[in-house]
C-alpha cells in the first residue's frame, strides 16, 4: 500500500495531497463496512 501511494506522490505531486487522504478515507470505509457486516 505504501508503495502504491509512493508511485501516486512521484507522477502526480501536485495531486498526491488529494489522493492519499481519499485512499486512507476508503480503506477506513472498507475496513468499518467489513466489521459492521460481520456484527450483524
Amino acid at each position: 500500500m505504501l508503495h502504491v501511494i509512493h508511485q501516486i506522490q512521484r507522477r502526480w505531486p501536485s495531486q498526491a495531497h488529494r489522493v492519499v487522504p481519499g485512499l486512507l478515507l476508503l480503506s477506513v470505509a472498507l475496513l468499518a463496512l467489513g466489521a459492521g457486516l460481520s456484527l450483524l
